[in-house]
Parts: structure tokens; sequence; C-alpha cells
């Protein structure tokens, strides 16, 4: 997981940009800080539910979280984006239920 975060170009780092990426659609994955605080771990959650998206709690802390980032501080959430084109779980086919997917239905 240290690669992936370390390595991934498309993420947003901290409690607001995430929010802002589950609204608008674009997380792929949110990982939080092992030692993240228990409200706001709540509150995306709740959202993340709402949009369903699971949470990955990691082994790492906040300070360590944001070193993998390259930021100075430590990060509660980091989420890494989706790829364009990725359907989001509310955009995937389902039967009897149209989608902007394909055109057979």
């Amino acid at each position: 997981m240290q690669d992936l975060i370390a390595s991934s170009k498309a993420k947003v780092v901290g409690y607001k940009q995430t929010l802002r990426a589950l609204k608008q659609d674009q997380a792929a994955r949110v990982l939080l800080a092992a030692d993240a605080e228990e409200d706001l771990v709540q509150q995306i959650t709740e959202v993340c539910q709402e949009k369903g998206l699971s949470i990955e709690k990691t082994t790492f802390s906040q300070s360590d979280l944001g070193k993998l980032c390259k930021i100075e501080v430590g990060a509660s959430v980091v989420t890494l984006l989706r790829e364009p084109g990725q359907s989001t779980p509310d955009q995937q086919c389902l039967p009897g239920r149209r989608c902007s997917n394909h055109a057979d239905h």
C-alpha cells in the first residue's frame, strides 16, 4: 500500500478535499490513518456509505501518511481518485436499470 500511495498522482489529501472528491464522485479508494480522530472517521464513513464506497484503515500514523504524500504535515485521510472513464458504484450496470454506459439498456 505504501507504494500505491506514494506513486499515485491522482490523489487528494485531507478531510475537506476528500469530502469534495466524494461528493463529486471522483473517489476510488479512501485511506484513513490508524490514528485518525473518531469524529472524522465517522463523517467520512457516512459519506462513503452513501456513495457505496468502502474505507480502508491503514497501519500508518497521520505523520507517516503525510510523509508518503510528500507533505510536511500529517494527513488523516488520503483519497485515490478514479481514472477518467472509470465507473462509480452507482454507475455500474444493474439488471433492470438504465445506464449511460451501454446502448443496449
